[in-house]
């Protein structure tokens, strides 16, 4: 073979070398493109599977408390509505206490007000902290005037409070919620309500002393009164 031959043969072998490599390059892109999207289709498959395994187990939770929702002792009767709450999101828990509330049954239909009730103050307590001025005071008032004899709220008050949930409250949350426990009345109140709101007045004071969480005179003063208006509920027990 002559040497212009073999420089020919060579550029051809050359020319189709880069020509499969090339293909060889855009093909294995495609299909890692391909097989990125079919490993996001399966993802997204697995995450729509186990949001569906949670929402079933949470509904077979919630149906397993049925028959103790009915139970006379309204302890348990609020737990079990409270654990309901927490299981289902909002819109789940509305839907069911609205279905409740409509029954023709009269334990069911009290059932649903209590449950319906439940879900209002909720959001109304947490609306005390609402980034809204307007907001805030509208669930201030609105606790005050319809809920200053509901336990139910008190407990859902103080919780905002207490050391665990605190940190997660503005000045002004945490005023919001002093004043309307200030406002309630003793026939909401027991004794351990009362037991920890005055340990979360003492809380506040030993945060404050130990450079945690100032305590401005606005907040002191809440303070100062709701203390007050726990030691004449105290004398009514």
């Amino acid at each position: 073979m002559s040497e212009e031959k073999k420089r020919n043969y060579a550029t051809w072998v050359a020319a189709v070398s880069t020509v499969v490599t090339l293909s060889l390059t855009a093909l294995n892109a495609y299909w890692s493109n391909e097989i990125g999207k079919i490993e996001n289709i399966l993802k997204e498959r697995q995450v729509s599977l186990d949001e569906e395994k949670s929402r079933l187990a949470r509904y077979a939770f919630v149906q397993n408390l049925f028959d103790e929702l009915l139970t006379k002792d309204e302890g348990k009767k609020n737990l079990n509505i409270n654990l309901i709450t927490l299981a289902l999101n909002n819109d789940e828990a509305k839907q069911l206490f609205s279905g409740f509330a409509t029954s023709e049954n009269k334990d069911v239909e009290y059932l649903g007000s209590i449950g319906l009730s439940s879900i209002e103050i909720q959001k109304l307590v947490t609306g005390m902290n609402d980034s809204i001025k307007n907001n805030r005071l509208a669930s201030v008032q609105t606790l005050i005037s319809e809920y200053k004899n509901s336990t139910a709220a008190i407990n859902e008050a103080i919780k905002m409070i207490e050391p665990k949930k605190t940190n997660a409250l503005s000045a002004s949350g945490r005023i919001n919620v002093l004043v309307f426990l200030q406002n309630t009345n003793s026939e909401g109140w027991n004794e351990n309500l009362v037991r920890r709101a005055r340990e979360v007045t003492i809380n506040m004071q030993e945060r404050h002393k130990k450079g945690i969480a100032r305590v401005g005179p606005q907040t002191e003063e809440a303070l100062i009164i709701l203390r007050t208006h726990l030691v004449n509920i105290e004398s009514k027990f």
